[in-house]
């Protein structure tokens, strides 16, 4: 659990520096999601 949190933390630093980041993100957890469907 504590790499999930520190992972978070680097996504959200990451988004701070690049907004293109953020996207990224959002569409790698749409992929994981669509997975589990």
């Amino acid at each position: 659990m504590e790499s999930t949190v520190f992972n978070k933390g680097a996504i959200i630093m990451a988004c701070q520096d690049n907004s293109f980041t953020l996207i990224l993100v959002l569409f790698i957890l749409l992929v994981i999601i669509c997975n589990m469907c």
